[in-house]
């Protein structure tokens, strides 16, 4: 688990390493990995909530759909 972890912590990171120091890099590697290994259904869960957002955000910029009629709090 930690060496599975450890790959998606480098695949994650690969893009921030040209515009953050090394350190962060290896603290963010260590961070995912770490992670990974303690609960590997957090990080599912923290990448279905990140794919989710992302596809509301499609929705909003791209096709214009009025995300606030579905609000359930504006009903109270």
């Amino acid at each position: 688990m930690m060496l599975i972890g450890f790959c998606l912590a480098l695949a994650g990171a690969q893009y921030v390493t040209s515009r953050f120091t090394p350190d962060l890099y290896a603290e963010l590697m260590a961070i995912w990995g770490g992670l990974w290994a303690e609960s590997p259904m957090l990080v599912v869960s923290l990448f279905l909530l990140f794919l989710m957002i992302s596809v509301l955000i499609v929705l909003k910029v791209l096709y214009g759909y009025d995300l606030s009629k579905y609000n359930p709090l504006k009903r109270i």
